[in-house]
């Protein structure tokens, strides 16, 4: 990382070393920029697709990283990688690399100035090397003449299928704000229930990178277009009026997500006819929490609502839920 910059003043002298070591800082502050914001891994696209019909070959398609340098490696056009007869566990990496210099073109004269072109290598290896380089997937050959094939599950690859579980995705890099509101109806005897809504957004702020905020106990006739999720809290019976059907019916058309949460198993006879299923680790819905678009989550004992809308992770606790943790 450079310590000191080019200061000019008039008259001085543009050598190519003075041109070069300016320069030079400029690529060092963008890397560092690259790396300490976005971090290493896919930008976009580089998918990783096995050939078809199936056979030694895998293809990769055009796309984005950065590095571990925070160097910007860009792949313009698909590209097939054959892995020939090897076997065992290969890692396909993607690695940063730039060319001699050289002209623009081959009928440069002498004074034309010189380029180093950004370039990139795709290889496979055996091992992970030490120097800076991207994985898009791994694959575990069993016998010469075997052919790659996609996982049948990708949660769990077989030998001979691609594993795409080691991909790092950084994305695009967008920060979004979401403010998210809590409306009481009828009699509220505490605020418990509301708090959990909270958490969940002080979570996302500190894990997941997600500014999301709430406004608690905001009253039903507000203006609710500002949020991006409404979350109504009953504790006990309530008949909404026809303006308050009205306010919600134009928020949800609006492109509004409402969550109703009956928070009512303390009040005899009140719970609607329903029979709650118990979600355990093996349940569907558990291994794809890690990695499921926005959640808001209705605890009851150990039941939940799931709604999607923004990729974070989730919490089967009900304390939490309801503002105890």
């Amino acid at each position: 990382m450079p310590t000191r910059r080019v200061s000019a003043i008039d008259g001085m002298a543009v050598t190519a070393d003075v041109w070069e070591e300016a320069h030079r800082q400029h690529r060092s502050l963008l890397r560092l920029h690259s790396l300490l914001n976005h971090g290493e891994g896919i930008v976009t696209g580089l998918e990783v697709i096995a050939s078809d019909p199936p056979d030694s070959s895998i293809y990769i398609l055009p796309g984005i990283a950065s590095d571990p340098l925070g160097q910007t490696v860009v792949m313009p056009e698909p590209r097939a990688y054959d892995l020939g007869q090897g076997e065992g566990l290969f890692y396909l990496i993607l690695t940063y690399d730039e060319s001699r210099p050289r002209y623009a073109t081959d009928r440069s004269g002498e004074d034309a100035p010189l380029f180093v072109f950004a370039e990139y290598g795709v290889e496979a290896v055996t091992a992970l090397p030490a120097t800076a380089h991207v994985e898009l997937a791994r694959v575990r050959r069993h016998g010469q003449g075997s052919t790659i094939t996609p996982a049948k599950d990708p949660a769990h690859p077989r030998r001979n299928e691609l594993d795409l579980r080691f991909r790092k995705e950084i994305g695009v890099g967008s920060s979004t704000v979401s403010a998210l509101a809590v409306v009481y109806l009828g009699a509220v005897s505490g605020t418990q229930h509301g708090l959990g809504l909270s958490n969940l957004a002080r979570s996302l702020r500190m894990g997941a990178g997600h500014s999301v905020w709430v406004d608690r106990n905001v009253p039903i006739d507000y203006d609710l277009t500002p949020y991006t999720m409404v979350n109504l809290v009953a504790q006990e019976s309530f008949q909404l009026t026809t303006d308050e059907m009205t306010t919600l019916y134009n928020y949800v058309q609006g492109g509004g997500t409402l969550l109703i949460e009956s928070c009512r198993r303390d009040v005899r006879n009140e719970n609607p006819p329903a029979t709650p299923h118990s979600v355990t680790c093996s349940h569907r819905l558990a291994s794809s929490w890690s990695r499921c678009r926005w959640a808001t989550i209705c605890f009851r004992s150990r039941t939940c609502l799931l709604k999607r809308r923004m990729a974070m992770r989730l919490w089967l606790a009900p304390n939490f839920w309801q503002g105890k943790a």
